[in-house]
């Protein structure tokens, strides 16, 4: 759902491809919140696909945020630079302003919640209503972590992949010391760390074509299943990873050899699910605002679960395609005028 794309000219079709589908997981999570049990998503495995959207998404930006800087950055304080942040900033702000002012007039307007300026403040930074809200504020932050992150793995490469990961773990101890809640730790982008920089760790073995041995990708995917089985089908409770523990910092290991598979540069091409995957953050917009706000009236104007779902996937996709064919060029628009001043 990154809004990080470079152009037409350096777009990666194969990238938009995957980010087509992922979205479509996005939706559909969302959407089997509401009518699936833990034990039907067991059945079904979503832990080992459903559940990776977020984190598929996350190595995504990490590589394409590489690559921009690779070819755009020749010392690191330009990765910094207040025009280029706040362009960056802009593909993800002016979309969800479009979706959060309106919805913000309607909880004021619709609903019992009285209006104060603290809590129009607290529902702008907590990223607005609807399931996956704690996107857009996670990414506001990783525009700005991802120089950090980038330069560690340019300049130290596995080890600088390994400091991330260590950065990532302590992080995840330090919030269980300090009893961070739930409310605030969904929201902060600290827990993306090491999957960000596997982006980066791909993208620069790929362009650069390093030797190493992938064989410790493989291994750590392994690790991932058997962490995700531990915790998923068995029960157990990892000790410093107890919230939201399918997507942790060693949930996410399981991916590793499947991104390195597929991030190799190819020729995949579906035009289709590419705009998918290029309108993806509208449609990630479109479906939070859905699902807040009118989805329990579609649904029920619609028969059986498979007929439910693929009607909430046509709905959102179609909305946040049309929303994207709008928003897109005026922001693009924006941008250009701001980095010719």
């Amino acid at each position: 759902m990154n809004n990080s794309s470079e152009g037409q000219k350096t777009r990666l079709s194969y990238l938009d491809l995957y980010k087509g589908i992922v979205i479509i997981f996005v939706i559909f999570t969302h959407y089997s919140h509401y009518f699936w049990n833990d034990r039907m998503r067991q059945i079904w495995l979503f832990p080992f696909w459903i559940d990776m959207a977020v984190p598929i998404f996350m190595v995504i930006t990490g590589y394409v945020s590489a690559l921009s800087f690779q070819k755009k950055i020749k010392k690191f304080y330009e990765a910094y630079n207040p025009r280029d942040i706040i362009c960056k900033w802009l593909r993800f702000l002016i979309p969800f302003l479009i979706v959060f002012i309106p919805q913000s007039v309607a909880l004021y307007l619709l609903s019992d919640e009285k209006f104060s300026v603290g809590g129009l403040l607290y529902n702008f930074i907590s990223g607005g209503k609807g399931p996956g809200s704690y996107y857009f504020p996670i990414m506001i932050q990783v525009v700005l972590m991802m120089p950090l992150i980038w330069a560690a793995v340019r300049k130290f490469y596995i080890k600088g992949l390994a400091m991330c990961f260590a950065v990532n773990v302590f992080y995840e101890a330090f919030k269980r010391l300090i009893g961070m809640s739930e409310a605030v730790y969904r929201l902060l982008a600290f827990r993306y760390i090491f999957i960000l920089a596997f982006g980066c760790y791909l993208y620069i073995k790929f362009s650069e074509k390093r030797k190493d041995n992938p064989v410790w990708i493989y291994i750590a995917g392994g690790l991932g299943v058997v962490y995700l089985i531990l915790y998923k089908y068995v029960g157990l409770t990892p000790f410093i990873t107890e919230q939201w523990t399918g997507t942790s910092v060693f949930a996410v290991l399981y991916i590793l050899p499947i991104m390195y598979l597929l991030m190799k540069p190819n020729k995949l091409h579906c035009w289709f699910i590419e705009l998918l995957g290029k309108a993806s953050f509208n449609i990630f917009l479109v479906q939070m605002l859905f699902y807040w706000s009118v989805s329990a009236k579609i649904d029920s104007m619609l028969p059986g679960l498979a007929l439910k779902a693929i009607g909430n996937i046509v709905i959102c996709c179609a909305l946040g395609v049309l929303f994207y064919k709008i928003e897109n060029p005026i922001t693009q628009k924006i941008i250009k005028a701001i980095k010719k001043k």
